[in-house]
């Protein structure tokens, strides 16, 4: 592949360690996904899902890990081609914005000290997470534009286009995805049982107790 390529055909390797169990799943690694140079953390994405549901998001934890963890590849095939065209973002260009996002955070949280007690990071690690997560953004912003700058065809058009031929005169394109799943599902048995009843009713002396029912749902 030519260093100046705007093609996005990179090769992708993941591995998935996501189960239907949510939070209680076994977690095997840490990593996980790889997209050419750049690397998906389990804790990226479960970070994210914590964001989601501190912004009243109720869709199944398992749902928003793999539409998250989808998204995430997605933004990481963007940053790798940024990395092989030699796209990079200027901190400045996000300095300006990211004292705003910050303080609309601390006030959805009510202090600094409650954002740092949720995310259970210093400020100083909530500013570079958010830092780095916006000039990711507008890395990944200005990739799209380079590569849809001169491109006049709209997706109805590719569309209509490959209707339009034969499955037989198509080209076909080896596979670029190889998948791996590792998943250990706890055993069912009476002593999980007891075990989550315990914590059920832990939960409800805390909540009967007065700490906030809404922030052990995000939680737990």
């Amino acid at each position: 592949m030519r260093q100046s390529s705007g093609k996005l055909i990179l090769p992708v390797l993941f591995f998935l360690f996501f189960g239907k169990y949510g939070f209680s799943q076994t977690l095997v690694e840490s990593v996980a996904g790889i997209v050419g140079n750049e690397v998906i953390y389990l804790s990226d994405v479960e970070n994210s899902i914590v964001q989601e549901l501190s912004s009243g998001n109720r869709s199944s934890i398992p749902e928003m890990r793999c539409r998250i963890f989808e998204q995430e590849l997605i933004n990481k095939l963007f940053l790798d081609q940024a990395r092989i065209d030699s796209i990079k973002t200027s901190e400045t260009a996000v300095e300006a914005r990211l004292n705003g996002t910050l303080n609309s955070y601390i006030a959805r949280a009510g202090s600094e000290k409650a954002l740092e007690d949720y995310f259970k990071k210093s400020m100083i690690e909530i500013r570079a997470d958010l830092k780095k997560a916006m000039m990711n953004q507008e890395t990944i912003s200005e990739v799209q534009d380079k590569l849809t700058q001169d491109i006049s065809v709209t997706p109805a058009d590719v569309r209509k286009y490959y209707s339009s031929q034969l499955k037989d005169s198509l080209a076909k394109v080896p596979a670029m995805v190889q998948l791996s799943i590792i998943q250990i599902d706890p055993p069912n048995n009476d002593q999980n049982k007891a075990d989550a009843r315990q914590k059920l009713l832990e939960l409800r002396s805390r909540i009967i107790a007065g700490e906030s029912f809404s922030t052990l749902a995000v939680l737990y």
